[in-house]
């Protein structure tokens, strides 16, 4: 999360190169501590910013809807390059039935059930593994989101060692090293939501006993 201050050096570098950022506010919605960031979309006043969302993980994977909020300049053209680019726009009845629900405010109450549960596995996976696998893995400070980043404290060499045993053992997580620009530590990237407390619970369990496993 980009403090206040980064937030408005981007904004001033976007307007002195003319240039676009886009905004991609995916898992936003679900924040576990702290108060909501506005987005950068809001400060924006030169019309630099595409805020780009969508519904797959708020709603359920199968609708396949998302959403731009577009600078006023951008609408017409975005909107003609969609209709070369997918001619039959995307399930208009679930558009309609989305729509409606976000109207009479189902969809409010439906984020803050899901906020609540995806909240409770949140805490739960961080405490199993601060219990459980804090000899492997140290997690980084994150309010927001499905996943949860980690450092691994051991060399290379252990962790690529680490992730086969772990396969081995029937966890599969992925390596954050897909999310750097240049080589660093290693790291993991942990989803948990999909995950209930007992599948958690055995998840980690079964992380220790592969580094268990590495030691024999």
């Amino acid at each position: 999360m980009l403090s206040l201050e980064r937030r408005r050096e981007l904004l001033r570098w976007a307007s002195h190169h003319q240039g676009m950022i886009i905004e991609d506010d995916y898992d936003s919605e679900f924040r576990w501590g702290g108060r909501p960031m506005e987005p950068l979309k809001a400060l924006d006043d030169g019309g630099h910013v595409i805020y780009i969302g969508s519904f797959s993980k708020t709603m359920f994977f199968d609708l396949r809807l998302g959403y731009a909020v577009l600078p006023k300049p951008l609408v017409k053209p975005v909107i003609a390059a969609k209709s070369l680019y997918e001619p039959v726009t995307s399930a208009l009845l679930e558009q309609r039935a989305l729509a409606r629900f976000i109207f009479k405010g189902g969809y409010s109450r439906h984020l803050r059930r899901m906020t609540r549960l995806y909240g409770g596995r949140h805490r739960f996976f961080r405490s199993q593994m601060e219990k459980k696998a804090s000899h492997l893995f140290q997690l980084e400070p994150g309010d927001a989101g499905l996943h949860v980043f980690a450092t691994w404290l051991h060399d290379n060499v252990k962790y690529d060692l680490f992730k086969e045993a772990a396969s081995k053992r029937g966890v599969e997580f992925r390596d954050a090293a897909v999310y750097r620009l240049s080589p660093g530590s290693p790291s993991a990237c942990f989803g948990f939501s999909h995950l209930n407390e007992e599948q958690i619970e055995k998840g980690v369990d079964r992380m220790a006993l592969a580094w268990e496993d590495m030691q024999k």
